[in-house]
């Protein structure tokens, strides 16, 4: 069942679009994205302008996008079948889906910025495309898996937010999110990327299981590789100048740790995929990122 953004009335197919039997809104179709975007502008501050481009023009060539799908089409194939319904919120650019499609997932796609779903039907990730806010409960009951790769962590009120993917879900269906882990290792370049928070293990439990759900798999991943980042990370730290951040260098720091020289790009890949076979068994200590999967328990 679809929800209307603005009143939470029913809405119904109305050929191209959708209306609401309520309220009379019409939400329309364009070029292949169906715009589920209710009336209040977003006021928080989710990604860096121009950061759709970079992550295009960076993931396919980056480690750590790579085996990160690895890690999520791994502990997908234990717990989902290929003929359910998935959707991927906050999707981007369509990297993670556009892989999971590989592997013959029904995956659908759904972004509040029409600019990364833009480039995510240039890849023809989906199956179908959706605009909408995750602060508005659209979806209800739809969805027998829902992904959400490092987005809650974009987001002030990440509760209301797992509370509305709970709802998204059918009885029993999954959610599988990552988000970036280990407070400790806070640099700028979190705040540049958006981020408002990162994760410990037992603070995403908790959260997950005040949204109704069950934890069944909550594993760090990087760790072989978590000593080199803490560093870099703690190295880097807060650097601020009089006034104002130094924009323009804090752009590039963060545009060079998706674009690393290709030698030792391919020796983190090689060190990172060691990874893949053990988390697919057993969760991992610590790491700089999380991977959790949850079962739908309760209705909200």
């Amino acid at each position: 069942m679809l929800r209307c953004a603005v009143c939470r009335g029913t809405l119904e197919s109305t050929g191209p679009g959708y209306s609401c039997r309520s309220c009379k809104r019409l939400y329309p179709e364009e070029e292949g994205i169906f715009r589920f975007k209710g009336e209040t502008p977003a006021k928080e501050y989710h990604f860096p302008e121009g950061g759709f481009d970079v992550l295009y023009r960076s993931e396919e060539g980056s480690f750590w996008f790579q085996v990160r799908n690895r890690i999520i089409g791994a502990l997908l194939s234990r717990y989902v079948s290929k003929d359910a319904r998935l959707l991927e919120v906050g999707c981007g650019t369509g990297f993670v889906a556009g892989y999971l499609k590989q592997q013959g997932y029904r995956i659908e796609c759904a972004d509040l910025f029409l600019e990364g779903l833009n480039y995510c039907r240039k890849r023809g990730s989906g199956y179908a495309y959706y605009q909408y806010d995750l602060y508005d409960p659209v979806f209800s009951e739809e969805f027998d898996v829902v992904l959400a790769c490092d987005v809650i962590e974009h987001l002030e009120d990440d509760a209301r937010v797992l509370a509305n993917l709970n709802r998204s879900l059918k009885k029993g269906g999954i959610l599988l999110i990552t988000v970036p882990a280990c407070q400790g290792i806070w640099s700028d370049i979190d705040e540049y990327a958006g981020h408002k928070r990162r994760y410990s293990r037992d603070e995403m439990k908790k959260k997950l299981e005040a949204a109704g759900f069950r934890v069944l798999r909550c594993s760090y991943f990087m760790m072989l590789l978590f000593p080199a980042i803490a560093l870099s990370r703690m190295r880097m730290g807060r650097r601020e100048t009089p006034g104002n951040r130094q924009h323009e260098e804090l752009v590039e720091r963060a545009k060079g740790e998706l674009s690393l020289p290709p030698t030792l790009n391919s020796f983190f890949g090689r060190i990172f995929a060691l990874e893949v076979p053990i988390i697919s068994h057993m969760d991992l200590p610590i790491g700089s990122s999380l991977v959790t999967v949850a079962l739908k328990e309760r209705e909200l």
